[in-house]
């Protein structure tokens, strides 16, 4: 199984907590993604982009 998370630079100051907890409920299947902007701001140009390109990076990967 692997879980993947997506960090963006908004992000509340208990991402570190969250982070470490879903690293010992999924120790070696956890991916974290850091991306630029809000949690809202990453739907939008043109933090969106960032976005896309890990989509399509995993995807390629998968494919």
């Amino acid at each position: 199984m692997a879980a993947l998370a997506w960090r963006v630079d908004g992000t509340v100051d208990s991402w570190p907590a969250y982070e470490r907890r879903c690293r010992e409920l999924l120790p070696a299947a956890l991916t974290v993604h850091h991306l630029p902007g809000t949690h809202r701001s990453m739907a939008t140009d043109p933090d969106v982009a960032a976005v896309a390109a890990v989509a399509a990076e995993l995807m390629e990967r998968r494919a």
